[in-house]
């Protein structure tokens, strides 16, 4: 049976994501930036069970839930952007830029992360090595130690990036993130999710931790493991308070309001819109920017448009090519 809190908290989650892909002030990026992929891998430590199954078992159903849908999204994503340099190359000439597409994504087979081949689905090749390394931290029974053990690849991942030290396939990436993966884990297992606090301490909490992190705002990216040591908690804190917030909205009289209803579908769709979503902006964005409209309102007509487009698409691809998916 699924959980409709952490539906909502992924549709949440995917909404940001959307809105930090288009034209956005900086202050709302840096904002959404700080957290809204270590959502993701919180949200799906918070689901992993150590069940008894050899390790090959373990990687096949992974790979099949996050590998197949990357190169299903990947082909697809490969054609849009051939469509793009077919139809609105720059003067260098439509060979050109059809060349240059083509070399973008070709050096994503080394694991270069610039390449176009990871612009938006990053999160599935990620999750993916995440997955495996938490199955092998998972051996170990003792939490304490496998605590202890995460917080060491943690801090490994940073230094990483400390040392300008960039690892191909995003595994320094990994490294860091498993800490939310593991994070989940803790929060489930040791029942910290059966904890309800008043939803509106919740959002003073967040108003508060915005007012302090927009002191003095940085950068966030964890596609790059760009990241600082002072935010992680921060963002520990607000991943636990829009949970906390979801919790409450599935007991409430909103529950059933077209709102919820609507969160709670984008996060059921989560992997669809992610892997699809960018493939809409790549087509209806040279078309509105012939119209005499500001950024701002372009940027949403495109996140309102690549919901709706995704989420039509979504129960036509489960029925019919459901592997493609990650759904079978």
């Amino acid at each position: 049976m699924r959980q409709q809190q952490f539906d909502i908290l992924k549709g949440i989650g995917m909404i940001l994501v959307l809105i930090g892909h288009v034209d956005c002030p900086r202050l709302v990026f840096n904002d959404i930036y700080l957290f809204h992929m270590p959502l993701f891998f919180f949200a799906s430590g918070c689901f992993f069970k150590p069940k008894e199954q050899s390790f090959k078992e373990y990687i096949v159903k992974r790979a099949q839930r996050l590998l197949v849908p990357y190169l299903f999204f990947l082909f697809v994503f490969f054609i849009f952007n051939l469509f793009e340099a077919f139809v609105w190359h720059d003067e260098n000439g439509m060979h050109t830029a059809i060349k240059l597409k083509i070399i973008q994504f070709g050096i994503g087979i080394i694991g270069m992360e610039e390449s176009l081949s990871f612009r938006t689905i990053w999160f599935l090749i990620c999750l993916f090595e995440v997955s495996v390394i938490y199955w092998i931290l998972a051996q170990i029974k003792d939490l304490r130690l496998r605590s202890a053990l995460s917080v060491v690849l943690f801090i490994a991942g940073y230094l990483f990036q400390r040392s300008d030290i960039d690892i191909p396939y995003f595994i320094d990436t990994a490294l860091t993130v498993q800490l939310f993966y593991h994070l989940g884990y803790l929060f489930i297992t040791k029942n910290i999710s059966n904890i309800k606090f008043s939803p509106w301490v919740s959002v003073a909490t967040i108003i508060i931790i915005y007012i302090f992190f927009n002191q003095r705002p940085v950068f966030t990216d964890y596609r790059t493991n760009m990241f600082l040591l002072v935010s992680v908690p921060l963002t520990i804190l607000i991943v636990w308070n829009l949970y906390n917030l979801c919790n409450h909205l599935v007991s409430s009289k909103w529950a059933t309001s077209v709102v919820v209803s609507l969160l709670n579908r984008i996060g059921v769709e989560s992997l669809v819109i992610l892997g699809l979503h960018r493939n809409f902006y790549i087509v209806l964005k040279p078309l509105l920017s012939h119209l005499p409209i500001g950024e701002y309102i372009m940027s949403t007509i495109l996140v309102v448009a690549a919901l709706t487009g995704t989420l039509l698409l979504s129960r036509p691809l489960e029925r019919f090519i459901p592997k493609l998916i990650g759904k079978a």
